[in-house]
This record gives C-alpha cells, sequence and structure tokens, in this order.
C-alpha cells in the first residue's frame, strides 16, 4: 500500500488539560510519521493551550500551530484544510485520544472502499473519577441518551451512514463542496455530511475503528453543551438546506409534548394517554438508571443516571425550541 499523506486537523480553543494527550496519542502511530501533519488550529486561547503545542513543536517537527483569529470551530476546520498538505483530511478532537493503529485504519478504509469520508465508533469515558462523571458517560453512550446515533451503538460491520464523529475525508470533497459552513456555532459536521450525500458522495461507518471521548462530568456543562447542540440544529436552517436528520428534532417534539400535553390533559379524554407516555419515558429511564447503578457498583448511580438523562434530553430539546423561534423571527426579518 502506497501511503497518503494525512493532514490531522484538530480545531482548539482553551483545551490546555487535554491537547497535549490528544497529540501524543496521535504521534503515537503505526502510520508513517512523515506522512503525517498534525495541525493545531488554535481560536486564541486564554490558558496554557498555545504553550504546550508550542513546547510540541520543539521536538516534533510534524505538529504545527495555525491562530484562528475568529475563534469558533467552523472557520478553524477551514483554517487548517487551506493550510493542509495531505490528500487525506482526519478530523480530530482535542478531548479525545486516539488508538496506535487510528490513523491507519481511518486510510486504509477510506481508500478500500467507495465512500469519500469514513469514521468510526465513540467511546465515551468519564472526564473525572466520580460517580456523577460516570453516569453521565453512561447516558452519552446509551441509545435512549443519545438517540440513533450509530456510531454510539454496537454494530457488527461497516455501515453507510449519514454522519460519522471526526470524520476521514478524501480532500478533493472540501475541493468541490466549499468547505463548513462558517456561520454555524454548532453541528457544522452534520451540516457538511448531509451536504455530501446530497450531492452524491458516501460516508461509511466502521467498527473497527474506535476512539475514546472524554464526556461532560457535571450537569451545568452537559446542560449547556446539548442546549446549544439543539438551538444550533434549529438554526442552522438559516444557513443550509436540510442540515439535520430527523432524530435531531425528537427531543423537540418531547418538551412540546410534555409542556402543551400537561395542559390538555385537563380534558380526561386525552389524561390516560399523557400519563402512559410521561409515565413509560419514567418507567425506561428508572430502568435503565438501576442497570446503570449495579454496572458502576453504587446505588447513587442511579439518581445520577434518571437525572442525567433529564438534563440531556430537556436540554436538547429546550435549545432546539429557542433556536426554533429564533430562526422564526429572522425568518420573519428577512422578509
Amino acid at each position: 500500500m502506497e501511503f497518503p499523506k494525512v493532514s490531522v486537523i484538530i480545531p482548539a480553543r482553551n483545551e490546555e488539560k487535554f491537547i497535549e494527550e490528544c497529540i501524543r496519542s496521535l504521534m503515537n502511530t503505526s502510520y508513517p510519521e512523515e506522512k503525517i501533519e498534525i495541525l493545531v488550529v488554535d481560536g486564541m486561547s486564554e490558558d496554557g493551550t498555545r504553550s504546550v503545542v508550542e513546547k510540541m513543536m520543539e521536538k516534533n517537527k510534524c505538529v504545527k500551530l495555525i491562530e484562528n483569529l475568529k475563534k469558533r470551530k467552523s472557520p478553524g476546520l477551514n483554517i487548517g484544510i487551506k493550510h493542509a498538505a495531505g490528500d487525506v483530511i482526519l478530523i480530530a478532537d482535542a478531548h479525545s485520544t486516539y488508538p496506535k493503529d487510528y490513523i491507519l485504519k481511518n486510510v486504509q478504509n477510506l481508500l478500500n472502499s467507495d465512500a469519500h469520508c469514513v469514521g468510526g465508533m465513540i467511546n465515551v469515558k468519564p472526564r473525572s473519577d466520580t460517580v456523577k462523571a460516570k453516569a453521565i458517560a453512561y447516558v452519552l453512550s446509551h441509545p435512549f441518551g443519545t438517540g440513533g446515533a450509530k456510531y454510539r451503538l454496537k454494530i457488527e460491520k461497516p455501515e453507510y451512514v449519514d454522519t460519522v464523529p471526526f470524520g476521514c475525508y478524501r480532500k478533493e470533497v472540501f475541493d468541490k463542496l466549499e468547505g463548513f459552513n462558517e456561520n454555524l456555532h454548532r453541528n457544522m459536521d452534520i451540516e457538511f455530511n448531509l451536504r455530501m450525500i446530497r450531492n452524491g458522495y458516501k460516508i461509511k461507518l466502521f467498527p473497527d475503528i474506535v476512539i475514546d471521548y472524554y464526556a461532560r462530568d457535571n450537569y451545568r456543562d452537559l446542560w449547556n453543551n446539548n442546549f446549544a447542540n439543539g438551538y444550533w440544529v434549529m438554526m442552522s436552517n438559516l444557513y443550509s438546506k436540510r442540515p439535520f436528520s430527523l432524530r435531531h428534532t425528537v427531543p423537540m417534539a418531547f418538551l412540546i409534548f410534555l409542556v402543551f400535553g400537561a395542559m390538555l390533559s385537563i380534558f380526561s379524554i386525552f389524561f390516560t394517554f399523557y400519563l402512559s407516555i410521561v409515565g413509560l419515558y419514567i418507567a425506561i429511564g428508572c430502568y435503565l438508571s438501576v442497570k446503570a447503578a449495579f454496572r458502576l457498583k453504587f446505588a447513587e448511580a442511579f439518581f445520577h443516571t434518571l437525572f442525567s438523562f433529564w438534563v440531556l434530553h430537556l436540554s436538547y430539546g429546550a435549545g432546539s425550541v429557542c433556536g426554533a423561534i429564533k430562526l422564526l423571527s429572522e425568518k420573519l426579518k428577512r422578509r
């Protein structure tokens, strides 16, 4: 196999705690070192991120630091792609660590398939050694928590999908589709991948590719992150056509059902139906929380898991509702 040049792009801002471990895991690779460049696109970090990267650059020629004056992730990705010398673009996340064969497997699967983007599974890990952090990681790796995203589930064989996390792309795709939408603060990868599919490109998920992702470890960060994700799922409609899949609207639909269903439940005909749906939701959450408590071997994990499910679903739903209202307001202004 002739190894193509791979440009690994890491958009980062204030990632002092994670960036060194991330880069070291990418450098500890079975892929030929001379065929790799690691581009850290720094969004004007206010912590020690730049210093950490600069120290690593002194000993490793493959590591490069690029400034992102716009600070946000989507411009950072495009800046990295613009500076990339490789024929293969691999997007990496600063909160993740990567196995030794990660780059090699991505490139092999990309070149040996008809896909223009490939990716793998996410193994969600707790960011700290607390019961709460472990419960949040459990929730973020369960289909009841995150929906039908296949890269969070166990699949037996490669499948064509609508998106992958931290994709490995043929660079030509970015030349033809003009990169990530810089108007988007979140979900720019989902929007780009769906745009790929609409233009006839294929995305494939491979179960033999696995990365470790370190989840938020407290409820505030979990809420804020998923509220923003839900908000930008809706707001992305302002800048792109069909920028998300139907499954992304489920939390919003559930939240609307909870609020308006409670109002309608004063009518006896609807009350039983409303109560049965809410009861089923709570029952599933309790059942999975009991399983989590046994798995984690802490009784308090039951409460943390149950609450994490609620925080995850309600924050995403609330963000989507706010995003939909803002979207409607912006569209009315443009008339």
